[in-house]
C-alpha cells in the first residue's frame, strides 16, 4: 500500500501554498483571488521569503513548475527580504544537461528558466531603488551563465509558448542606478 505523509504548513506555509494555488488559476474572480493571495503573503513578506526558502528546499531537483512557482512567488513578494533567497538561485550553478534529447526536453533549460525568474524578481527590487539588489545585478553579470546565456532566446521563448511557463511579455523597466 501506499503510505500517507502527513505535512503541517505554519499559518505562512499555508498563505504560500494558497499563492501556488492560484498562480494559474482560471475562471471570473481568478484575478480577484490572485491579487488575495498576494496581498497575504505580502502582509508578512518577511516570513514568507524564509518560508518560501524552505519549501523549496524540499523539492525535488527535477520539479521545475514547482521550482518557478516557489521563485516567481519570492519575486511577487516584491520585499527585500527575498532578495537573499533569489541571489541564492540565481547564484547556483546550472548543472550539466541531463536530457537525452535536449531539443525535446531540456534541463538546462529548465534551470535557465527558473534563474531568469529569480533575476526578474531581483530587476524589481533594483527598480524601486534597493541597492543591494542592484549591486546583486552587477554580479550576476559576471557570471558565464547570465551574461553569455546557457541557452538559445528562440528556445527559451519556445519553452515559454508550449505552456511550461505562462510569462507575460516582459514590461521595460528602467533603473536609475544614479541613485543608491
Amino acid at each position: 500500500g501506499r503510505e500517507t505523509i502527513r505535512v503541517v504548513l505554519s499559518p505562512i506555509g499555508q498563505r504560500v501554498l494558497n499563492y501556488l494555488s492560484v498562480i494559474n488559476a482560471s475562471g471570473d474572480d481568478a484575478e480577484e483571488r490572485y491579487k488575495e493571495a498576494v496581498g497575504a503573503m505580502r502582509e508578512f513578506a518577511a516570513d514568507a521569503a524564509a518560508e518560501i526558502a524552505r519549501m523549496e528546499c524540499g523539492c525535488r531537483v527535477r520539479d521545475y513548475s514547482g521550482r518557478w512557482g516557489l521563485v516567481y512567488a519570492a519575486s511577487e513578494l516584491h520585499h527585500p527580504a527575498a532578495l537573499p533567497y533569489l541571489r541564492s538561485v540565481v547564484m547556483t550553478p546550472i548543472p550539466p544537461e541531463e536530457s537525452a534529447d535536449p531539443h525535446g526536453f531540456s534541463t538546462v533549460a529548465e534551470e535557465t528558466i527558473v534563474r531568469t525568474t529569480a533575476v526578474d524578481g531581483v530587476v524589481q527590487l533594483a527598480g524601486q531603488g534597493h541597492a543591494e539588489a542592484i549591486e546583486a545585478l552587477f554580479g550576476f553579470l559576471r557570471m558565464p551563465s547570465i551574461s553569455k546565456g546557457t541557452t538559445s532566446p528562440s528556445k527559451v521563448q519556445m519553452m515559454e509558448c508550449s505552456g511550461r511557463t505562462q510569462r507575460k511579455e516582459p514590461e521595460p523597466q528602467r533603473i536609475d542606478l544614479a541613485h543608491g
